[in-house]
């Protein structure tokens, strides 16, 4: 009960500062974990240079480099799995000499405490690692050529944890691994030429792409075999004084058995140790152990996540109603496939902004359907194009078609990978009724609780004219002349929403294209009441459960939405032809004229009355 009351009303920080990057791996499960639990929930994590590039993947708030100076609730992962090692260790020091057994070991891996401490179950396939076209594109062109890559990492920044004999390893795998071998940054230069050496000023993030070409890793206990092992390559470890079972919890772990005297062959983290004498085991003997292991599991050597290399783009025709039930999207298809998405946009492209689900925003400018193919087909593995749904009445059974049938639909969304791979390639043609509107509950209670300052702390109302200045045929349909008459008499201050190439309207707090969804939803939620043309703003009302929502119809009057907390004027000079067969434009009798039948003193009686 206490995660959902903090998911609702409070960010949560989750700090590791103390750890280095395979600490910081290890943390993934249990953020992933969280976020999955808590999808209302902003969660940021604190951690320290360079570590970010291990998070920066994950769909969270931000990652932080100092305390926040925001009011929220941190779960310190620092202390935790110090605190739980130390008093389970098989080990006690006496006066600093002897190596006391204790009655009880360590069982919980440290990735398991960190899940423990945020209240979520561990995943071993839970580290979802994502990259970017950009560091895939790197990692293809660094490998090109290379077969079998084995890659291998023995020098730590603890010497505790270093393999002195790194250069003769070497040498013995160049001998025995029939393949392409790269050495993480050796201390010194390898004996055989054929040997790759990975150095220079690469970043992490692309040393990571590269892992992911790699058939198994062999490594001391340090950040890249965790960083391997989060992929799900096969991971052969050198542990010397730390214990491997509490460390590498991934699908395929390996490592050699601790030969040490002075402990009696038990690991003696936490103890002094003089020469670290566990890590001096011959090359040799490494080497066959580690071939031996691999061999034996050879059916087990594949991929336990998936780092998907497809990349989808949306091609959006939409107005505001329909851009914001892609918001809610592009989410589903990050939740199914692990995919962000691009989005090509005629205009609007600021509603995305700060969108984690999103690689890139494209303003066009000008986009046509029969461009689209040709455009960007190439770009895209996938390129899916949301149109509005107004060509295909025909083929709908509109009786007893109500809103409930709009929601949660997603009905051509894919599940999976295969199922997109049975998609049409290159283009996908979706309406965006057949998408689902509006967004789930616990997305729209995320959103609607994400203040927005530029609101007045009085009662206000909300008003949007709809009118795209930009569009002709959507003006005609949906201009209103009397916005500044019912601005002047309403007596409430009145915040005006909408697009900003909607017409301005004289007299408001001009909020037009100034908000993010999130904004616009809390802003409208807010309000006594929101005034509107038929369109986006309706659909947002709804969502929010807005109870006092005016919408102004003329034509679009025949529209299938009727949301029971909507509280519709309409013009009664005419039959609504907007969705008619015979279409608006050719048969209207009044010469798209009729909005303007619909009085501002009507228009403010009702509202005035309701409220």
């Amino acid at each position: 009960m206490l995660m959902e009351t903090l998911a609702l009303n409070k960010p949560v920080v989750i700090t590791r500062i103390l750890g280095g990057i395979g600490d910081c791996v290890m943390v993934r499960p249990a953020v992933n974990a969280f976020i999955t639990q808590n999808p209302q929930t902003e969660v940021y994590i604190r951690t320290s240079k360079p570590l970010d590039e291990i998070f920066q993947d994950l769909p969270v708030a931000g990652i932080l480099l100092d305390a926040p100076n925001f009011e929220c609730e941190e779960f310190d992962l620092n202390s935790p799995c110090l605190d739980y090692e130390l008093s389970n260790h098989p080990f006690v020091v006496v006066n600093n000499k002897k190596l006391v057994k204790r009655d009880k070991n360590i069982v919980l891996s440290r990735q398991e405490v960190f899940c423990n401490k945020l209240g979520v179950k561990f995943d071993i396939s839970n580290y979802n690692v994502r990259f970017t076209d950009k560091e895939l594109e790197f990692a293809n062109e660094y490998t090109k050529g290379l077969n079998n890559l084995l890659i291998v990492h023995c020098n730590s920044n603890e010497p505790s944890r270093n393999y002195r004999y790194e250069i003769a390893l070497l040498d013995y795998l160049s001998k025995k691994w029939d393949g392409n071998i790269l050495a993480i940054r050796p201390k010194k230069e390898p004996i055989n030429s054929k040997i790759l050496v990975w150095g220079g000023n690469y970043s992490l993030r692309q040393l990571w792409a590269v892992m992911n070409h790699a058939k198994v890793f062999i490594g001391v206990d340090s950040g890249p075999i965790h960083m391997a092992g989060a992929l799900g390559i096969p991971v052969y470890g050198i542990f010397g004084p730390i214990d491997p079972a509490i460390r590498l919890k991934y699908k395929r772990a390996f490592w050699k058995p601790i030969t040490c005297k002075h402990s009696n062959n038990i690991p003696c983290w936490y103890t002094p140790c003089k020469g670290a004498y566990c890590m001096n085991r011959y090359p040799k003997e490494i080497c066959e152990d580690f071939i031996k292991a691999i061999n034996s599991k050879e059916k087990d050597v594949r991929r336990a996540t998936v780092v998907r290399k497809s990349n989808i783009g949306i091609i959006l025709l939409e107005g505001l109603g329909g851009t914001v039930t892609v918001s809610d999207y592009v989410k589903k298809i990050y939740d199914l496939l692990g995919i962000k998405t691009d989005i090509i946009i005629r205009k609007y492209g600021k509603i995305f902004d700060g969108n984690p689900y999103i690689n890139n925003i494209y303003e066009v400018g000008s986009l046509w359907y029969g461009d689209c193919r040709a455009t960007y087909g190439s770009k895209y593995s996938y390129l899916i194009m949301i149109k509005t749904a107004v060509g295909i009445w025909d083929n709908l059974n509109l009786t007893g078609f109500n809103d409930d049938r709009l929601r949660f639909t997603y009905d051509r969304l894919p599940i999976g990978m295969n199922d997109l791979e049975s998609y049409k390639k290159n283009l996908v043609e979706l309406s965006n009724y057949s998408l689902g509107f509006p967004s789930n509950d616990k997305d729209v209670k995320l959103y609607s609780d994400k203040k927005f300052s530029g609101i007045p702390d009085q009662p206000y109302v909300v008003i949007s004219n709809g009118v795209d200045t930009d569009h002709g045929g959507v003006r005609l349909t949906k201009c209103w002349d009397y916005w500044n008459d019912f601005v002047c008499s309403i007596g409430m201050n009145v915040v005006q929403v909408g697009t900003p190439f909607d017409e301005a309207v004289i007299g408001t707090i001009d909020l037009r294209g100034k908000t993010s969804i999130k904004q616009l939803l809390y802003v409208i939620k807010k309000a006594r009441a929101v005034i509107a043309t038929e369109g986006g703003i309706m659909h947002l009302c709804k969502a929010v459960g807005q109870p006092n929502t005016f919408i102004l119809r003329g034509p679009t009057r025949g529209n299938i939405f009727n949301y029971k907390s909507q509280h519709n004027i309409d013009s009664d000079v005419c039959e609504p032809c907007y969705f008619s067969r015979k279409g608006w434009d050719e048969y209207c009798i009044t010469g798209l004229n009729c909005m303007s039948y619909i009085k501002p003193d009507r228009v403010i009686d009702r509202v005035l009355s309701t409220l």
